[in-house]
């Protein structure tokens, strides 16, 4: 049957949209895209009560009406007037073509969207249309007159009638539904100009790196010659997660963050009476967030809210971070302060919370919105490894069947991310028992509420394969930065640029990111370093300058090219289970801010570098790798 991607049930529809939804179940396949009174949540457009998209017929809108015949007191090109007072409605079908048409005239000044010569010379290279469904009209039962009036304004050409939407069978609606097109075309359009409609359709949707941002005024936007948008399952979970408290359980990669901004702007543009708080655990995030969210929305690090809330209320205790946030979280929870002061939030990092934190800013959300979400992934929980080992109803959280599990990694390839995560199972037991043929997609779980968090396995990369990570030794930590600055300057030579590259390194306390910076510079590499507070609070994406960072701070970022380097640095013998733990997560993060390429760096041996060199040495295909799904 058609995809879905906005919920539909018999009491959200009207008798004859019902009627519609059951015979595109019936009659589409699932290649066939279905929005049902999609909002267009950023643009303010309207978009006709069905959309349908498909790569090869094209995009349509669909209109619907409830109309009583015995109702109708004129019908004319424009529109049809209805009861004693003759009111007026204007034409679905002219209803369904002015609500595509800003998207089409916007789309064919797109170079890759339209005709570059022939007979159609600068039209669009997919076919268009639109038509409406009227119900409680039977062509067959007008009388001559109406009749007349029908087949001139309401043919049968771009008008199903309530007795044609009863009896019409699947070759004719489909030869009716092809029909509303003026022309067609015989090739299907590409990925790249899949994404790039449905990008102009629904800008929320995009998904492209923090270079991207949507201008305030989207009729003026301006897309890249390659742009992503969420898959399927993605834009479905945005559209009609609901309300209360909501739970996103996701594997690196899988867009957390980016359905968190979408939920932020869309929360935003509710103009709720209360703030809405976006809360993360990490520095640089809380950065990047700030920058992409409305104004109206506060974006905060926790130590940071913890900082702010503690001058404000005139909170006393120590000044330390872990101080300042015992003592905010006790003012919460033993003498209210803050209770229900903001009416939704979303928490990102949720992993890296303790329980007392979590519990305090579910006191924070105003009872009468009840609006929190909450994301986290249990695999990059590098903070503090009994985080999240707690039921989040013990908090206060209640999202008892409104749990949802992300397992697709967008992000990386596929070598990367099977690098990554057999490496990391090594060392950590992943429990993760969902099977079937739904364990291995994104989907909806009902969980019960004192289970705790589980740890889950990415089932595939969403990216097409690309190289295998590299691993070097290096004799040395001069070796090893000298070698980065070499790799670093072919990747320049090679067109990649300054922006996309990252050198993250493990220990903040280490010698090793002065040395990496010194080296860079003496090489001509420009580079944000990311060694202090301020650093990571004003970080923004700049082209011409790598970034170099502890792999803590780059949580939530992503790089197209990204060395790992300093795993030398953690000694074996010192390492505790809690910290070996902690140490194998560090790791697993890092490799997975690499999107296309990730090269290793050590300066001397360890279990790390002996087990990465076995992960390596295996073919993708052996027993534990992970295997994308054909």
């Amino acid at each position: 049957m058609a995809t879905f991607l906005t919920s539909i049930t018999r009491k959200n529809t009207t008798a004859t949209q019902w009627k519609f939804y059951d015979l595109l179940t019936r009659c589409l396949d699932d290649d066939y895209l279905v929005w049902f009174e999609a909002p267009n949540v950023f643009s303010g457009r309207t978009l006709p009560d069905f959309l349908i998209f498909h790569q090869r017929y094209g995009l349509l809108g669909i209109e619907i009406r409830d109309w009583k015949m015995k109702s109708v007191k004129k019908i004319d090109a424009e529109s049809v007037y209805l009861g004693i007072k003759r009111e007026a409605y204007r034409h679905p079908v002219q209803v369904a073509r002015e609500c595509l048409l800003p998207f089409i005239l916007q789309m064919q000044k797109d170079a890759q969207l339209v005709q570059k010569a022939g007979q159609r010379a600068g039209d669009l290279v997919f076919s268009w249309g639109y038509g409406a469904v009227i119900g409680g009209w039977e062509r067959c039962k007008v009388s001559p007159s109406k009749k007349v009036l029908l087949d001139r304004y309401f043919s049968e050409h771009d008008c199903l009638l309530d007795d044609e939407l009863l009896t019409i069978d699947e070759p004719r609606f489909l030869q009716w539904l092809h029909g509303l097109s003026l022309y067609h075309y015989s090739q299907p359009l590409t990925e790249v100009q899949t994404q790039k409609v449905r990008a102009y359709l629904f800008p929320e949707c995009i998904a492209n790196d923090v270079r991207f941002k949507l201008p305030k005024n989207l009729d003026k936007m301006d897309l890249p010659d390659t742009v992503r948008v969420m898959d399927n399952t993605q834009e479905y979970i945005v559209r009609n997660l609901g309300d209360g408290h909501r739970v996103i359980h996701g594997v690196a990669g899988s867009g957390k963050t980016l359905l968190l901004e979408y939920f932020a702007k869309k929360r935003a543009a509710e103009e709720f009476q209360k703030p809405i708080l976006v809360m993360c655990f990490n520095t640089m995030l809380s950065s990047i967030l700030r920058k992409r969210l409305p104004k109206n929305v506060d974006v905060f690090y926790f130590y940071e809210w913890c900082d702010k809330i503690k001058r404000e209320y005139g909170i006393s205790g120590k000044d330390d971070e872990m101080s300042v946030a015992d003592d905010v979280c006790r003012a919460i929870l033993q003498r209210g302060v803050l209770n229900g002061a903001y009416s939704s939030i979303l928490i990102d990092e949720g992993h890296d919370f303790k329980s007392e934190q979590l519990k305090a800013l579910v006191k924070t959300v105003d009872p009468d919105t009840n609006s929190l979400l909450l994301f986290y992934d249990d695999a990059q929980n590098i903070r503090d490894t009994q985080n999240l080992k707690f039921p989040l109803k013990s908090v206060g959280i209640k999202a008892q069947g409104r749990t949802t599990i992300l397992r697709i990694n967008y992000r990386n390839t596929q070598e990367i991310l099977s690098v990554a995560f057999n490496f990391y199972q090594q060392f950590i037991a992943v429990n993760d028992t969902e099977d079937g043929e739904d364990g291995a997609l994104n989907r909806e779980i009902f969980a019960d509420e004192e289970q705790k968090i589980p740890l889950i396995r990415p089932v595939k990369s969403g990216r097409a394969s690309g190289i295998v990570p590299i691993l070097r030794l290096c004799q040395s930590a001069d070796e090893e930065c000298q070698y980065i600055a070499k790799t670093i300057d072919n990747w320049l030579k090679a067109g990649v640029l300054r922006g996309d590259i990252a050198v993250l390194y493990f220990n903040k306390k280490s010698q090793l990111g002065d040395e990496l910076k010194a080296v860079l510079e003496k090489e001509g590499i420009s580079a944000q370093y990311l060694n202090n507070p301020k650093a990571k609070k004003e970080f923004v994406y700049q082209s011409d300058k790598i970034t170099l960072s502890t792999v803590t701070a780059s949580k939530g970022s992503e790089f197209s090219h990204v060395i790992l380097a300093g795993l030398g640095d953690f000694k074996m013998e010192t390492l505790k289970l809690n910290k070996l733990e902690s140490s194998v997560r560090q790791i697993y993060v890092g490799m997975t801010r690499a999107i296309h390429c990730l090269v290793l760096t050590s300066a001397r041996e360890n279990v790390f570098t002996k087990t990465l060199e076995e992960v390596l040495s295996k073919s993708l295909s052996d027993e534990g790798t992970l295997n994308e799904e054909k």
